[in-house]
Parts: C-alpha cells; structure tokens; sequence
C-alpha cells in the first residue's frame, strides 16, 4: 500500500488545527499519549516565540516509509508555522499509521526545533 497523499494532508491538517487552537488535550487523547502528553506538548510549543497557525504546505512535509511486517507505516516530520516565521523552525514528529478511515492513525513522537 502507498501513502494517499488526501488522507496525509487531512491528518496533518487536523493536528496543526488542535496545535493551532491550544487544544492539547484533545491531541494528546488523539495520539493516545504513547510519546506525548498534554503537558509536554504545551511546554514545546509554549517555550517557542509566537502562535502556532494552521498552514500546511507539501513542501513542509518530510516523509520516510518505515519498513515494518505488521503494519503501514511513516514516518512524517512537519514544519510548523508561527505569526512569526512562516516556515518556523519548530518542528513535528509523527508516526503514521495505516487505518480504514478518512485519516491516518497518529503517533506525536516530538514537537522540536529542527
């Protein structure tokens, strides 16, 4: 199976969107915690200048196939933008999972400066 660059931009989007609203909480339930908790992803982005906006563009995205016999998966680094800097140099780690809906499942593994 190959990545669909639909459902990529919908799940990335979505989470800039939670980013972007303060919404750690809810991401963090999203992700189910496994690397990040509400309190750690607040303290990543609240120790960077500005307000994370919810601007996605393709050429932000950095995608490697993560060879695995269980299940598809990627490995996705985002780069943030912030009123500030647009593109920042704050960046997203995520681990994208195969799922049967219209989004990929998520792992948040880190939000750091590149």
């Amino acid at each position: 199976m190959t990545l669909n660059n639909t459902k990529l931009m919908n799940t990335v989007a979505m989470l800039l969107k939670y980013l972007a609203e303060g919404k750690y909480d809810e991401l963090a339930k999203l992700t189910d915690t496994i690397r990040m908790r509400a309190a750690e992803i607040a303290e990543a982005i609240d120790s960077y200048p500005g307000e994370i906006i919810s601007v996605i563009n393709p050429e932000d995205l950095d995608v490697i196939k993560i060879n695995s016999p269980k299940e598809e998966c990627w490995s996705v680094n985002v780069r943030l933008h912030t009123d500030l800097e647009s593109p920042s140099d704050l960046t997203m780690s995520l681990t994208l999972i195969e799922s049967n809906t219209n989004y990929y499942n998520v792992e948040l593994d880190d939000i750091h400066v590149m």
